[in-house]
């Protein structure tokens, strides 16, 4: 039998690696391996060390390599007894064979083992990858988000809106605009003459912004919040934002936002308002959304974090040539009649505010 020697005081990985496969290439010659070990030594090992030269080609490697563990993790303690002994031969068989019989029952244990880590294993790696593959659709890689927002996001319904969210940031040096996709908040800050910067996930929507000289960078919002000293903001803004958040990060961007932010400072976050019925068809038009976010789960949230005066402010009523038409009431009708029509324009009025109410909605909340 074969044995290579390496000496503790003088391990050369690069000159093992090469006996190894002067090895593997002698018995190749000499056809000891079975045609399923061929199979697996004709495969380009050198792919395996290989660096992803992209996210894409990460994910590609991670496919192949799952490839090769489902279809290999089964291991088993048989396989066919070989010699290279012309006379030999029929004796040392015989005798290996003997010889796999008496241990068999104690390999036999071994592989069952070995099978049960492997399955386990290659599970959790399928698991793993079912995860990712998800993360991978949420980031909307060929997805031209900045075209999306001028296409159905306007600045001139932004900016009515979101002009009455200055005073609360009147006089402050170092406001955060997370999400501050084109800008149009930033803008409005720097025209007032309030000192503020912001960050987007979008590169266009970035390069957009920083050629309008705003101070704008591309992060994510938990990982740019956690890089700043705490305490060192007087104000964050985050606009049509938390919609497009997890749970849990959601929970997160407020805990994190409570502790980068001074005493009396405020955290405002606009989004689409899930009590108005009306606008759950247009949610689903953003690819991006995840899910509506009650104003009751941001109170909550909210004063979990530690915030207080939480409160709430409403945009955006629908026209009244969408809501529902009330009925004329005929006061020279019978009195019960009179009642039923105006009973009726009583509903009409409720589900107006249910289905056709308002748009969006703000919470503010001060540290």
């Amino acid at each position: 039998m074969d044995v290579l020697e390496v000496h503790d005081d003088e391990v050369n990985v690069q000159e093992i690696m090469d006996q190894i496969q002067k090895r593997i290439e002698e018995r190749k010659k000499s056809g000891v391996y079975s045609e399923e070990v061929e199979e697996l030594l004709r495969e380009d090992i050198s792919q395996l060390n290989k660096e992803p030269e992209s996210f894409v080609d990460s994910f590609d490697e991670l496919g192949y390599a799952l490839q090769q563990a489902n279809s290999h993790w089964h291991v088993t303690g048989s396989y066919p007894i070989l010699s290279r002994h012309r006379f030999l031969a029929p004796f040392l068989v015989l005798g290996k064979r003997l010889i796999r019989l008496l241990v068999r029952t104690y390999v036999d244990v071994i592989v069952q083992q070995q099978n049960k880590f492997n399955s386990s294993v290659v599970r959790s790696l399928n698991t793993v990858n079912k995860i990712l593959e998800k993360q991978s659709d949420s980031h909307l890689t060929h997805f031209n988000y900045y075209a999306f927002e001028e296409a159905h996001r306007k600045d001139e319904p932004v900016k009515q809106v979101q002009s009455s969210f200055f005073p609360y940031f009147k006089g402050c040096e170092n406001v955060l605009d997370i999400g501050c996709g084109r800008g149009v908040f930033l803008e409005f800050l720097k025209d007032s003459g309030i000192g503020a910067r912001g960050i987007d996930t979008d590169e266009n929507m970035v390069l957009h912004c920083q050629n309008k000289g705003l101070k704008v960078e591309l992060s994510d919002a938990l990982c740019y919040l956690e890089s700043l000293d705490d305490e060192s903001l007087d104000g964050i803004f985050a606009g049509q934002v938390i919609e497009h958040l997890a749970a849990n990060d959601l929970i997160q961007l407020a805990m994190t936002a409570y502790r980068k932010l001074g005493q009396g400072s405020y955290f405002i976050a606009e989004t689409m308002n899930p009590q108005c019925l009306a606008v759950l068809s247009q949610f689903l038009v953003d690819p991006s959304h995840i899910k509506p976010v009650h104003p009751e789960l941001m109170r909550f949230v909210l004063d979990l974090a530690g915030f207080r005066n939480i409160e709430f402010k409403y945009f955006s009523p629908y026209p009244d040539d969408i809501r529902l038409k009330p009925i004329t009431v005929d006061e020279s009708l019978p009195q019960s009649q009179v009642l039923s029509s105006q009973i009726l324009n009583e509903n009409i009025e409720k589900l107006n505010r249910t289905i056709y109410g308002y748009q969006d909605y703000a919470v503010i909340a001060v540290k």
